[in-house]
């Protein structure tokens, strides 16, 4: 009995060693095995579930696209655990958007920070925003969603919101399914499209913002809209 009670005890401290609060390292694998952890889990086998998140498909990306069934079978988690985990990444997900929206939109990375769950669609999708003169969103809108051909998307369909709304200028933004967010020879036309085309309406196209499995390209900061608008002012 007494052996009973001390193998019981050295189990809690170790629990109490592995979910211990306010450390501040360990990353994400170490932040999904205190969350997993419940009386019922043994410590060991949370850390094999976790290790398993981190190795395949990158941890949070992993975890949002599959179903709570799926998590369940894969790493062997029990209903209640994947359904606490996915909860919370998906609230985690939401409350960086959400104060990403109180912010100006002033570069390419606060376009990747505000239109992040993007990442993890695996259909694609085209977006146009639409700033003030502050640089806040006055507009935003999904203009594809769906095909695998963005050259379809035309340029009345970006600028009609835009014109609506007031705009002063806007982005667009697309994501790549397979997580490579390198730009396409056909991104690069439609790009030269819409710019050319705002410049007329006098709404500027600054940027096209192609979002990725963890990163992002931005044309602007590539280069590919330099030749683009020196030609607009030459002109």
């Amino acid at each position: 009995m007494k052996r009973c009670v001390e193998a019981r005890k050295e189990k809690g401290e170790a629990r109490e060693v592995a979910i211990a609060p306010g450390s501040g390292s360990g990353g994400f694998h170490q932040l999904t095995t205190q969350f997993l952890l419940t009386d019922e889990s043994p410590v060991g086998f949370v850390r094999q579930a976790t290790r398993r998140l981190m190795m395949e498909n990158g941890g949070l990306l992993e975890v949002v696209r599959r179903s709570v069934p799926e998590l369940m079978r894969l790493y062997g988690l029990d209903r209640t655990a994947a359904q606490r985990l996915k909860l919370a990444v998906e609230l985690g997900v939401a409350a960086v958007l959400d104060v990403a929206d109180e912010k100006p939109i002033q570069s390419a990375e606060a376009v990747y920070v505000h239109l992040g769950a993007m990442a993890f669609s695996t259909q694609e999708e085209f977006v146009v925003l639409g700033l003030n003169g502050k640089n806040r969103i006055a507009v935003e809108g999904v203009v594809a969603r769906g095909g695998g051909n963005v050259c379809a998307v035309t340029p009345r369909e970006v600028l009609s919101p835009l014109i609506l709304a007031g705009a002063m200028k806007g982005i667009v933004a697309h994501n790549h399914p397979s997580g490579d967010p390198t730009p396409s020879q056909e991104d690069v036309v439609l790009t030269r499209r819409l710019v050319e085309a705002g410049a007329v309406v006098g709404i500027p196209i600054v940027d096209h913002v192609i979002i990725g499995r963890g990163r992002f390209e931005s044309l602007r900061e590539a280069g590919l809209l330099s030749g683009l608008e020196r030609s607009r002012r030459a002109s």
